[in-house]
């Protein structure tokens, strides 16, 4: 590849980049890069360096900031062969990058005066005034020094629209609108933000023209232009949506929502702001579109198949990783100590290297995961199409200054379909409170410590949301944030009164994916799996096969020929048991008692340990199911993770088994948050598929259960919970 070719792939690149396409735009530069090589003339290495400054742009865009410095890194160490007549422009945009990342706060190599001290160097190098100025107001910017950054955005504007760069000029004219309306002058940050506005409406980028109309909306919204506003934070959020869905990988897209999650906080102020129940309206359908984009992505798509399209040995590798990772896990369970250390290290190799193949199919595949956006979320179309007696209760937490604690939003909607609104002042302490309960509910519970602290019910279900209620609605919960882990059917409402003995409960990731409609037909099969002792260790599950016969019996009873059962051997699997994963697509109720998996930090590794098979969620993501439930009566299934690989989940994500399940066609799941005591999952599930035979949607088979044993320890029947959409929304 010669330079011309390669300077004119970039700016192919570049336009992808420019167009907000960034998972584009990085492939085709990686490309280029990995042609190019070691270059040995001039001309190429001065392209191999713009190469890598436009990548680590991109990359720094999408949060990926050690890769991104890494790439800068590697640009310094070529520009120091370079003239210094070309040197010095190299450096200059190396010092610009560098400073720009470093200055992010949620980043994870945020160091202030070091992105101030890469503006110094830039100094240094004598080159144009207005490129320092730049810099400088962007690191001011993100250390929030908004009188300097006004200053140096405002001069680097002036003298970009004096020398016609139009292009330039605009984001110094955003900075400074911004940096004025944090000073609270708003004549100032008018004359910005309508600049910048002018010029991102036409060309764009996306993310930056998203950025301006939000920063509108605010200062409309200050002047008491409310509908305005609002139509402007919407159109920004549509924006930023469309860029987060063009990552199908969950990684990629995880890493570059890192940082949008601003955006639906502003407009959900902005929402807000209006009163009454127009306001609370609004401010209500933010709350749901910033939880779970992900799963819904997924949904939305799932009657495109995962692998359609994908290399067959990609495919076998795939599978031959999961073999390997099964024998793994075999061998753990009966290896000396010093051999578990070694052979420990060997599953976590595997396990990365399985995930890096599945997310490079999924970001690969031209069709899956991007092939259609979800439908525009319409809040009161999803609450009028809910019947009168589901009562739909919705969670969203903002912060408050630092040390003094957050706001719990509570929303919910009684049968007149009014949106009602309460806000629950949450101090530091009670917060402390509340992440302890949630760090305890994890693993091994003691069966006799409360689940929640009495204090905390009635900050988490007051009073004025109980009004509402009637005898015979059941709820639909959306939880948020702190929430997650925390049983909310088990609130007690005094004297060992539970909420769930009162109201059917249900949750879901968002009420946004009531509005995905499903894809496939009903079954009306009933399999029932059991696998009481498996080849990677655990204490043996003596109920297992009693409730798997029990339940048999009952099923069979009402749905004569329509039902089968299984246990599988410690040796065995599924498929030799003459019922593989792309079988399950026969049945409307899949039961599976055994035991369950879900590794710290690795949550799409969460397995069902069936005999020497663990059914892993990249299996489940490649089965149709036609499933209104699945019951997990295994430990722990019900967990999200809170980080994985490494990364911090963001955007309130239920990342766990549920991704792969409702992608593969589940409506609901019935799972469990913590150790589950054998004998009492027997008697729960007894009572749950005893009502769910008899006709009962699975929300009212649900409370039947608790209540049939409500006189045992909340915390040995209150991990279970039913996750999905209703089984009472409207044809």
């Amino acid at each position: 590849m010669d330079a011309t070719t390669a300077s004119h792939l970039r700016v192919q690149a570049m336009i992808e980049f420019e167009e907000g396409n960034l998972p584009q735009a990085e492939g085709r530069l990686n490309e280029i890069i990995a042609e190019v090589g070691a270059p040995q003339t001039r001309q190429m290495k001065g392209e191999l360096c713009r190469c890598l400054l436009d990548r680590a742009t991109v990359r720094r865009m999408a949060n990926r900031f050690v890769e991104a410095l890494e790439d800068l890194a590697t640009c310094e160490r070529l520009a120091t062969e370079m003239a210094p007549l070309v040197q010095r422009p190299v450096l200059a945009t190396i010092y610009q990058v560098r400073a720009k990342m470093l200055a992010t706060p949620h980043a994870g190599v945020y160091d202030l005066q070091g992105a101030f001290q890469a503006v110094a160097d830039v100094r240094k190098l004598g080159w144009t005034q207005w490129i320092a100025d730049e810099i400088e107001s962007d690191v001011a910017f993100r250390g929030k020094q908004w009188d300097r950054a006004a200053r140096l955005a405002g001069q680097a504007a002036t003298a970009l629209a004096a020398e016609g760069w139009a292009r330039g000029a605009a984001p110094c004219h955003l900075r400074a609108g911004l940096a004025y309306l944090e000073l609270k002058d708003l004549e100032h940050a008018e004359t910005g933000l309508t600049a910048a506005h002018q010029f991102f409406q036409e060309w764009g980028p996306p993310d930056l023209l998203a950025s301006t109309q939000l920063g509108i909306a605010r200062l409309r919204s200050s002047q008491g232009e409310h509908d305005v506003a609002w139509e402007l934070a919407c159109n920004a959020l549509t924006g930023v949506e469309s860029l987060i869905r063009r990552f199908k990988s969950l990684a990629d897209q995880q890493r570059f929502l890192a940082d949008k999650l601003q955006y639906y906080d502003t407009a959900f102020t902005i929402g807000l702001a209006r009163e009454g129940a127009g306001g609370a309206l609004r401010a209500w359908s933010v709350a749901e579109r910033s939880k779970s984009f992900y799963l819904c992505q997924l949904v939305a798509n799932a009657d495109v198949p995962l692998f359609e399209g994908v290399a067959p040995e990609d495919i076998e590798k795939l599978r031959s990783m999961e073999e390997q990772l099964d024998r793994c896990e075999e061998a753990l369970a009966r290896l000396s100590a010093q051999r578990q250390e070694e052979m420990e290290a060997e599953r976590r190799r595997l396990s990365s290297a399985r995930r890096q193949l599945l997310s490079a199919m999924m970001a690969g595949n031209p069709r899956w995961g991007a092939l259609k956006a979800p439908p525009p979320f319409d809040l009161p179309h999803v609450l009028k199409d809910l019947v009168p007696t589901c009562f739909p209760v919705s969670y969203f937490w903002k912060e408050r200054a630092e040390g003094q604690g957050a706001l719990l939003f509570i929303f919910f909607a009684g049968r007149d379909r009014s949106p009602h609104c309460t806000a629950v002042p949450w101090p530091a302490a009670e917060l402390g409170q509340l992440e302890e309960c949630r760090q305890r509910l994890r693993g091994d519970v003691d069966v006799f410590t409360p689940v929640l602290p009495a204090n905390l019910g009635e900050k988490l279900f007051p009073g004025e949301v109980r009004e509402d209620l009637r005898d015979g609605d059941q709820l639909l919960i959306s939880s948020h944030g702190r929430l997650q882990g925390i049983p909310l059917h088990a609130i007690d409402l005094g004297g060992r009164d539970f909420l769930a003995d009162h109201w059917p409960v249900t949750y879901t990731p968002t009420l946004a994916l009531l509005n995905v409609g499903r894809r496939f037909e009903r079954a009306e099969g009933v399999m029932l799996m059991g696998c009481p002792e498996n080849a990677f260790g655990g204490v043996a599950l003596d109920d297992v096969p009693g409730e798997i016969n029990e339940l048999h019996d009952l099923w069979s009873a009402r749905r004569p020929g329509r039902v089968e059962k299984r246990i599988i051997p410690p040796d065995g699997s599924p498929k030799q048991a003459g019922m593989p994963v792309d079988a399950w697509g026969r049945f409307d109720v899949l039961h599976f008692a055994c035991h369950g998996e879900f590794p710290e930090g690795r949550a799409l590794d969460a397995a069902l340990l069936l005999g020497a098979d663990a059914v892993r969620a990249s299996e489940l993501f490649t089965a149709r199911l036609n499933a209104s439930l699945v019951c997990l009566s295994a430990c722990s299934l019900g967990r999200r993770a809170e980080a994985d690989s490494g990364m911090r989940v963001v955007g309130d994500e239920w990342i766990g088994l549920y991704l792969p399940l409702f992608y593969a066609g589940a409506a609901n799941l019935l799972v469990s948050l913590w150790d589950a005591n054998s004998q009492q999952a027997a008697d729960f599930m007894r009572a749950f598929h005893l009502a769910l035979s008899e006709g009962s949607p699975a929300a009212a088979a649900y409370q039947k259960a608790v209540k049939a044993v409500h006189e045992n320890p909340a915390t040995l029947w209150a991990n279970w919970c039913l996750v999905g959409a209703p089984d009472t929304t409207s044809a």
